[in-house]
């Protein structure tokens, strides 16, 4: 009986962790990759093989032909990439002797750049207004919008809330501003197979990293989101992971999507062992309803004290795992290295996170 064979890049994610997980307890064989040696998810007892792979942004001729190395040399079936060296992988998916979990890029560009997302036919109708920041005029009201990059993560350079004028913005043709609504957030992580949506998980972060990433997150139900994400993916015909979000306005109970990710993001964590189910099965996956989860070292980082408050410790910490603990014990190492490079690099750690796989368009 054949025995799957699955690579998994971006290991430094804890989503990558969470993947190869389930991919084992499925009987799988896991290979995970990335471009340096601490990363997170080599370190599993779930992980056959750990390979290091050239950085996408610096050296992607390097990039394509290591991964078309490594799907050969291991007979790989499926490759699922998880943070922004999607795009790149993307690039590469007709070539590749195997699955490959991601969309075509030219519709990855069209969502991920947050002005044509606005735009887009698909998603246009649940989007709050946006202009591009050439096109914008309401100076005196800045209060009430957004400002971003047309192409960033992590709300690391957002302006919210804030009096700012247009003198504050080099280059402002790549901005936008939109209309901030103010409500409850939460956030999308959907599966896609050729048009088939074979997960979603709902969450409400609980806790940011900074003003980006959840890093504390909380299941939510809520059908209309699940019946609007279904017919979005539909009419894309997406494949791979879509994730999404989403601002429900206090006043009018009505959702807005302020932006896409179309690739993993920290929901996956909400499905645990389901999470291959959505890539093998037939299955629809969705996360049980009382669903919580944590990054607690990340809590340590950016909210040590919320981790003394009871409400919070019946979260599962998503890289601990007794019979899986290296992970856990080595994720100081990832850390370092990404220190490291915010020095070096005169940025942010969080920005250190992506700067080697990032995408811009």
């Amino acid at each position: 009986m054949h025995r799957r064979t699955v690579l998994i890049t971006g290991a430094r994610a804890p989503v990558a962790l969470e993947l190869a997980r389930s991919f084992d307890n499925g009987g799988a064989n896991v290979i995970v990759a990335d471009t340096h040696g601490a990363a997170l998810a080599r370190w599993s007892r779930s992980v056959r093989r750990f390979v290091r792979i050239p950085s996408p942004v610096h050296a992607f001729d390097a990039f394509a032909s290591t991964l078309d190395r490594i799907v050969q040399e291991h007979g790989v079936d499926d490759v699922i990439p998880t943070c922004e060296e999607t795009f790149y992988v993307s690039m590469l998916r007709d070539s590749l002797p195997c699955r490959t979990w991601v969309m075509d890029i030219d519709t990855l560009r069209a969502v991920h750049d947050k002005w044509t997302f606005s735009q887009h036919p698909v998603f246009n109708a649940h989007v709050p207004e946006t202009v591009r920041l050439t096109d914008f005029h309401d100076w005196d009201a800045t209060v009430n919008y957004v400002f971003k990059p047309r192409f960033s993560r992590f709300a690391a350079r957002a302006v919210i809330g804030r009096h700012v004028r247009s003198a504050d913005f080099a280059n402002s043709e790549d901005w936008i501003a939109q209309r901030r609504i103010i409500g409850r957030e939460v956030c999308v992580y959907s599966v896609w197979r050729h048009g088939t949506m074979t997960a979603i998980a709902i969450y409400h972060p609980r806790y940011r990293a900074g003003q980006g990433a959840g890093i504390y997150l909380e299941a939510v139900h809520d059908d209309r989101i699940t019946s609007m994400v279904r017919d979005a993916g539909q009419r894309m015909g997406f494949h791979g992971q879509l994730s999404l979000d989403v601002i429900i306005d206090a006043t009018t109970e009505q959702p807005y999507v302020i932006e896409c990710n179309p690739r993993a993001t920290s929901g996956a964590h909400l499905l645990g062992d389901a999470l291959a189910d959505a890539f093998t099965s037939d299955v629809f996956v969705q996360p049980p309803v009382d669903a919580e989860y944590a990054i607690w070292y990340a809590m340590a980082l950016y909210h040590p004290a919320a981790m003394l408050k009871r409400r919070n410790r019946r979260a599962c910490d998503v890289v601990f795992r007794r019979a899986d603990a290296l992970p856990a014990l080595m994720q100081g190492l990832g850390a370092l290295h990404f220190a490291a490079s915010a020095w070096r690099n005169k940025c942010s750690i969080l920005e250190a996170t992506t700067r080697d796989i990032e995408w811009n368009g």
